[in-house]
């Protein structure tokens, strides 16, 4: 495969769907957030973390590909790449599944603890700008049709948050709270 491209000098670069688009557009500063997601993702998974953490990364940085091709293929994408229903039923089960293994929370959570934790917590917020990006996108009414995938980013950032805590409890790593006890201040 060719990694040459002959736009790649120039400010225009193309989609998978084959249309030309500048390097600085709306759509493809979505896809790039997207893969930086990914890559987050992927610094969390090369530390230690528990297998059935790092499974449930996997099958989100897999869902990632899905949720980049859906956006680069366009109108045109196949629905085999296209995030839906299926793919927030993924989500919401699993939520519930780390809701249910984690304490309560009454205080705001710090950003803490230990590095796969930490890099987790970094691609929730790779997350959160990865869902303004698509809002960005989804404002031009011909683009509607990613809404579904709007709706999984914003539960994928509260999966990534449970992940966070999950991550450090298993290391059994201290959540530093905020506002902090009486005895911290």
């Amino acid at each position: 495969m060719s990694h040459r491209n002959s736009h790649s000098d120039v400010s225009i670069t193309r989609l998978a769907d084959g249309s030309s688009v500048s390097k600085d557009c709306e759509l493809l500063e979505a896809c790039g957030t997207i893969d930086e997601l990914n890559a987050v993702l992927g610094l969390a998974c090369s530390q230690p973390l528990p297998a059935e953490i790092a499974d449930t990364i996997t099958q989100i940085q897999n869902d990632l590909f899905v949720a980049g091709a859906d956006l680069a293929f366009g109108a045109n994408a196949p629905s085999n790449l296209q995030i839906g229903p299926v793919h927030l039923d993924k989500l919401e089960t699993a939520i519930a599944r780390w809701s249910q293994q984690l304490p309560p929370l009454q205080k705001f959570v710090l950003p803490a603890g230990t590095p796969a934790a930490a890099a987790i917590n970094l691609a929730r917020t790779v997350c959160r700008r990865a869902e303004r990006r698509v809002v960005t996108v989804v404002r031009n009414p011909a683009q509607g049709r990613w809404q579904p995938l709007l709706a999984w980013l914003n539960r994928l950032s509260y999966l990534l948050f449970l992940l966070y805590r999950a991550a450090n409890l298993a290391a059994a790593q201290q959540e530093r709270l905020w506002p902090p006890s009486e005895q911290h201040r």
